[in-house]
């Protein structure tokens, strides 16, 4: 059998994925209504006389949160069917119902799909994706040619510290001092 949890197992089948999985999403709308609400208590807070540059960034914030109000939605639709068939399977296990199943298989893997719908819903996404910005993403991801090699260290020069009292000093009395016209030939151990 392809599922290792069988139907005799039905209290590993969500202690170990259903339950934990809709506590997540609990505590995922639980940190967006949060967000939302000090949002908006931050937007609707008087603070002094009129600040065009305040005013604009109540705007923005407002803006910014707006679309996350969807992702945990998204998630709990993607998220009920496999639960409801699997409620279904462990009160019936012998009469499995075709639809759920079909429904369940369906919406299961379309977390990544239905993130990406709700992604590009948000208009800020539709004003980016002009074709000027496109092609300098394409470019940018074919044209590179960053070439890494292994690290050369430039001409190093030891020489014996003029000040014996200066608390950066090394034990053995000498220093390395970094220069560009000291070569290869010129440099001591």
């Amino acid at each position: 059998q392809l599922n290792w949890i069988t139907d005799d197992h039905v209290a590993w089948r969500f202690g170990i994925w259903y339950i934990p999985l809709f506590v997540l999403i609990f505590l995922m709308m639980s940190c967006y209504l949060h967000i939302f609400y000090v949002a908006k208590r931050r937007v609707l807070t008087w603070s002094g006389p009129y600040d065009p540059e305040r005013e604009r960034s109540k705007i923005l914030l407002t803006l910014e949160i707006k679309p996350l109000k969807w992702y945990p939605s998204v998630y709990l639709a993607v998220s009920l069917f496999p639960l409801i068939n699997r409620v279904h399977n462990a009160f019936d296990p012998s009469r499995p119902v075709f639809v759920l199943t079909l429904l369940h298989v369906i919406t299961a893997p379309l977390h990544g799909l239905a993130n990406a719908i709700v992604f590009g819903f948000d208009r800020e996404t539709w004003t980016q994706l002009n074709l000027t910005s496109l092609q300098l993403a394409f470019q940018s991801r074919f044209s590179d040619t960053t070439l890494i090699k292994e690290y050369q260290p430039g001409p190093v020069r030891y020489m014996a510290h003029l000040e014996s009292d200066s608390s950066d000093s090394c034990d053995d009395g000498t220093g390395a001092i970094y220069s560009s016209t000291v070569t290869s030939r010129d440099r001591r151990p």
